[in-house]
C-alpha cells in the first residue's frame, strides 16, 4: 500500500503538532500517531523498503520448497542403500477450528490487559469500532482461555482482518509473566493494553529504559471507563454494609464468622481474584494495605479465580461466601454499602458515586499505548474516548466518562438520594448546604481531581474539562448557574488546605471560561472533616479522593 505523508494540526495538545513534524502513515489510517488526530496532507510517497521487503517474500516463497527438495536428495544419497533404515511414521497434526482461522486472519491491532476490559467491554467496543469502519460479517472467533478474536470483512476482501484480544491480567498490558509469555506493550507484543489500576512504578521504569515513553503522560494514558470494585455476598446473606477494615479483617482471617459483625453464625468462606489481575492489586492496594492473599493449599478457606463471572457465580451459590470483583459482575449476587470508617456514611457502589469517584472502592480503567503508537491503535483509543465509545462503556455494564450521555434513572435515583443525605446531615456546614439546596447534578456528574498539594488537573480532569464544556454549551443550559466547591485531604496545615482548595476551584474556574463557559459561584471547604470522602491521612489514594472540586448546577 502506497506511503502517505501529513502534518498534525493539533497544535498545543500533541508534540508532533508543535513540532510540525512529518508523519509518515498510510491511505487507511491516515491519523497522528500520538494524538490520534486526521493528518494534513503534505506529501505522497513509495516506500522503497516495502518494495524490498515484498521481493524478498516472493523468493522466500521459493525457498522452502528447495531447501526441502536438497534436504531429500542428501538423505536418499546417505540412507537410500540402507535397508535396515525404516521410514519415518506418519505424524497426523489436529487443528482446532479457532487455531485455523486465527492462522488465515489477519491480525491488524492487538490489545491485551485486564480480565475486568477484556472479557467485555474491550470486545464490544473492537465490534463497534470495525463497524464504523466499514466492516461487515463481524464475529468474534475464541482462541484459547481468556484469548479470542474479534474479525470482519471489507467490502470486496476474501480474508478477515482481526483484532486480538488476551485478557490474562493487568500486568500482562505490560510485560510478560511467568504465566503469560508474548504479551505486553513493552516487548512490542501488543499495540494498546489495558488496565484496571495505574500502571505500576516497575513497568515505568521499564517503558523509560525501552525508549517507550512516560506510560503517565496524557498522550499515552488513557482513562475509557469508570469502574466500583464491589464487595459481594450471596443475595440471603442479611448483612448489608461494610467497613474497609472490616473487609480487610475478614479476607486476612482475623474475622472468620459472619456472627463477629452481626450476621448469622457461619464460617465464612473467601472468593478472589488472582494475582496477575487488576482487580486483585486495586484490592490488596485499597483493602488489604498491601497484604497478600495466598491462594494454596495452606489456605483451603480461600479459592481464587481467573475468570471474573466464575467467581461471581460461586459467590451467589455460596450462603457464607464473599468476594471481590468489578462493579460489571456483580450479577445475582449482593453488592455491600462500603464505609472508609465509623463517622463515615456507608456508600453503596452506585453509578452516580463511581461517577464522581466518591465511592471508596471505585477505580478508573486504562488503556495504555507507547510513544511509537500504532496508527490504528491510536484510532481505536480515540473512539472508545468518544461519544459511541462510551456509550458501549455505558451499555457494558461500567461507567462512562463521558459528560455527553444523559443520566439513567438509577443514576438520578442515586443523585437525588445522594443530596437528601447531604441536608440531613447535622454535621454538614449550612454554608455547603446553602450553596447546593436549589442546585443538581444530573448533569454535572463528575468531580475534578488533581495531583497531591498542587493545582494540576491529573489526566481524567484535564480531559473532563472539553466534555463538560461541550455540553453546558447547549442552547438547554442557557442561564443555568455553575457552582464549583472545593475541597483537600486532611494532610497539612488547615488554612493552607483552605487556600489550596479554593485555588482548585479557580482552576476549573480559568480551564471552563477559557472554552467559554461562565462560572457563578467559586468557593472551598478545605479539608472540611464532616465532608472528608475518607478520613484517613496515610493512604494517598484515600488522600486522592479528598482532593476534589464539585460541579452543581443551579436552573
Amino acid at each position: 500500500m502506497a506511503k502517505k505523508y501529513g502534518r498534525c494540526a493539533n497544535y498545543g495538545e500533541c508534540t508532533l503538532a508543535d513540532s510540525h513534524d512529518t508523519i509518515e502513515s498510510t491511505e487507511e489510517n491516515f491519523i497522528c500517531t500520538e494524538c490520534g488526530k486526521a493528518l494534513r496532507v503534505v506529501a505522497n510517497a513509495e516506500d522503497d523498503e516495502n518494495k524490498f521487503k515484498k521481493i524478498f517474500q516472493k523468493i522466500g516463497k521459493w525457498l522452502l520448497p528447495l531447501a526441502l527438495i536438497l534436504f531429500g536428495i542428501i538423505a536418499w544419497i546417505g540412507f537410500g542403500s540402507n535397508g535396515d533404515t525404516p521410514p519415518p511414521p506418519s505424524i497426523k497434526t489436529t487443528t482446532t477450528s479457532s487455531e485455523v482461522k486465527a492462522t488465515e486472519d489477519n491480525i491488524i491491532l492487538r490489545i491485551h490487559g485486564s480480565n475486568t476490559i477484556g472479557a467485555k467491554l474491550a470486545p464490544a467496543l473492537v465490534e463497534a469500532f470495525l463497524k464504523e469502519k466499514g466492516y461487515t460479517q463481524i464475529e468474534k472467533v475464541p482462541l484459547r482461555e481468556l484469548e479470542v478474536l474479534v474479525r470482519g470483512k471489507k467490502e470486496g476482501s476474501r480474508t478477515f482482518d482481526a483484532v486480538e484480544i488476551k485478557a490474562h491480567g493487568s500486568s500482562t498490558a505490560f510485560d510478560e509473566t511467568d504465566e503469560n509469555k508474548k504479551v505486553g506493550l513493552i516487548g512490542g507484543y501488543a499495540d494498546v493494553g489495558m488496565s484496571s489500576s495505574p500502571i505500576k512504578e516497575e513497568a515505568i521504569q521499564k517503558f523509560e529504559a525501552q525508549r517507550l515513553g512516560n506510560p503517565t503522560s496524557r498522550t499515552q494514558e488513557h482513562v475509557i471507563a469508570l469502574d466500583g470494585l464491589a464487595i459481594i455476598v450471596n443475595p440471603n446473606n442479611p448483612i448489608e454494609k461494610l467497613s474497609v477494615e472490616d473487609a480487610k479483617k475478614i479476607f486476612l482471617g482475623e474475622i472468620t464468622d459472619w456472627s463477629q459483625i452481626g450476621g448469622k453464625a457461619g464460617q465464612i468462606k473467601l472468593y478472589s481474584r488472582d494475582k496477575q489481575s487488576g482487580t486483585y492489586d486495586t484490592f490488596k492496594h485499597l483493602v488489604l494495605a498491601g497484604q497478600k492473599l495466598e491462594c494454596d493449599a495452606n489456605n483451603p478457606n480461600l479459592k481464587c479465580f481467573e475468570d471474573s463471572k466464575e467467581l461471581s457465580s460461586n459467590v451467589a451459590s455460596d450462603l457464607n461466601g464473599i468476594g471481590f470483583i468489578g462493579l460489571n459482575y456483580i450479577g445475582t449476587t449482593k453488592a455491600l454499602k462500603i464505609s472508609m470508617g465509623s463517622r463515615v456514611n456507608a456508600i453503596p457502589p452506585t453509578k452516580f458515586s463511581i461517577k464522581t469517584e466518591d465511592y471508596p472502592l471505585g477505580r478508573r480503567l486504562f488503556l495504555y499505548q507507547t510513544n511509537q503508537p500504532s496508527p490504528l491503535g491510536a484510532e481505536f483509543i480515540q473512539f472508545a474516548l468518544g461519544d459511541d465509545g462510551q456509550k458501549v462503556v455505558n451499555d457494558s455494564g461500567l461507567v462512562e466518562v463521558s459528560a455527553m450521555i444523559e443520566a439513567t434513572v438509577e443514576a438520578i435515583y442515586g443523585i437525588e438520594t445522594d443530596k437528601k443525605r447531604i441536608l440531613s446531615d447535622l454535621a454538614i456546614p449550612n454554608a455547603y448546604k446553602d450553596l447546593v439546596r436549589d442546585a443538581d447534578r444530573k448533569d454535572t456528574q463528575l468531580n475534578f481531581r488533581f495531583t497531591s498539594g498542587t493545582s494540576d488537573l491529573d489526566n481524567r480532569a484535564f480531559r473532563d474539562i472539553g466534555r463538560l464544556a461541550e455540553k453546558l454549551s447547549k442552547s438547554e443550559f442557557k442561564g443555568s448557574k455553575l457552582i464549583l466547591i472545593g475541597f483537600a485531604d486532611a494532610k497539612g496545615d488547615d488554612a493552607q488546605n483552605l487556600q489550596l482548595s479554593i485555588q482548585r476551584a479557580n482552576k476549573v474556574k480559568e480551564e471552563l471560561m477559557a472554552e467559554g463557559i461562565e462560572v457563578d459561584t467559586v468557593t472551598g471547604f478545605g479539608e472540611e472533616r464532616s465532608w472528608l470522602l475518607d478520613p484517613r491521612e496515610d493512604n494517598n489514594d484515600s488522600l486522592g479522593k479528598n482532593r476534589r472540586v464539585e460541579v452543581w448546577l443551579k436552573r
